[in-house]
């Protein structure tokens, strides 16, 4: 399909399979899939958010995906709806997979987080109620920690911030918000084996926690990445 002059404007979903030409004005305001080779040399104006299929990642059991972004450029809204994460005594923590990225050398340009915290194990004789938790977004699931305070890989793409934790048994504590607070690019190297990245949880104090705990978690993770090739 070839526009070469003058204004295109469609309003209803339009799909293009064999390449798309514009030199004129355009305007895709309506739900718009182009997979072949595409160029606009004229004022081009997208109003809905593109979806970006190229190199995105996987979503893990309990999350899904909403990918954007034009090429190798993502925005990655993560919506994680009761992940499942063990606590573990021992260890006063714990993670899950949120997502893996596509193989390849990756670069998080920023990430922010909000996630509610809901205890299902018996609140009495093991996670107590209503207690500070550590919680952030890692490269590195949190599985042998021997502290409260999620550090390094466990925190590298959503920085450690504060939840609480449940003050009863199967309602949700307070929702708490994080971010990446460092100022400069994240990078991690997925050119062998993808990466997958971890919503970890650390508990301040082992009397905190009397016994291995049962939690899920809620609420969205939204990263910014750039995917910067493969071998």
């Amino acid at each position: 399909m070839a526009q070469s002059g003058g204004a295109f404007l469609p309003n209803d979903p339009m799909t293009v399979t064999g390449g798309f030409t514009s030199s004129g004005t355009t305007t895709l305001s309506g739900a718009t899939t182009i997979s072949g080779a595409t160029s606009f040399t004229g004022t081009t104006s997208f109003t809905g958010t593109p979806t970006n299929s190229a190199n995105a990642g996987t979503a893990s059991t309990s999350v899904t995906a909403v990918e954007t972004g034009v090429g190798p450029f993502h925005q990655t809204v993560l919506t994680v709806t009761a992940l499942a994460i063990a606590v573990s005594d021992a260890n006063v923590g714990g993670g899950a997979k949120l997502y893996t990225f596509p193989e390849g050398n990756i670069a998080i340009l920023g990430a922010t987080c909000s996630v509610a915290e809901t205890t299902t194990s018996t609140i009495a004789s093991t996670l107590k109620a209503s207690k500070t938790l550590s919680v952030g977004v890692g490269s590195v699931q949190t599985t042998t920690q021997g502290s409260g305070t999620l550090v390094t890989t466990q925190q590298d793409v959503v920085n450690a911030f504060s939840a609480t934790s449940s003050a009863t048994i199967n309602v949700a504590g307070a929702a708490a918000t994080g971010k990446q607070l460092g100022t400069t690019v994240i990078r991690l190297d997925g050119t062998t084996t993808a990466q997958p990245i971890w919503l970890n949880c650390g508990v301040p104090t082992a009397t905190d926690i009397d016994a291995d705990a049962t939690t899920t978690w809620s609420g969205t993770v939204t990263i910014t990445w750039v995917w910067n090739g493969d071998y």
